[in-house]
């Protein structure tokens, strides 16, 4: 994935969706040390950390080839996948949503 992500341009979504990659590297560090037991409860989660990550990367990739829409629609999946609006800051899907409908 983070092969995919280099190929592109430089675009604002990337540095998230790098970030999180890079996280989840520490995390399947820490996953592969555990003793089965713990692999087992905790490999849910790891599994759908691994697909939030997969389209995160396919929405900064569609971004960034088709922007417009698409754009906003990719800033709007990984604010709330990652919740990274601050309190007080103006919601990305009310902000957007008369251009995406």
């Amino acid at each position: 994935m983070k092969t995919r992500l280099e190929r592109l341009e430089t675009h604002k979504l990337k540095q998230i969706v790098l970030a999180k990659l890079d996280q989840l590297a520490v995390e399947l560090d820490s996953f592969s040390k555990l003793d089965d037991a713990l692999q087992t409860f905790e490999v849910k989660m790891i599994a759908q950390k691994m697909a939030h990550l997969y389209e995160s990367v396919v929405a900064v990739e569609w971004a960034t080839k088709h922007g417009g829409k698409f754009a906003k629609l990719a800033e709007i999946y990984l604010e709330d996948t990652y919740s990274l609006r601050q309190l007080g800051e103006r919601m990305k899907t009310v902000e957007y949503f008369s251009d995406i409908i």
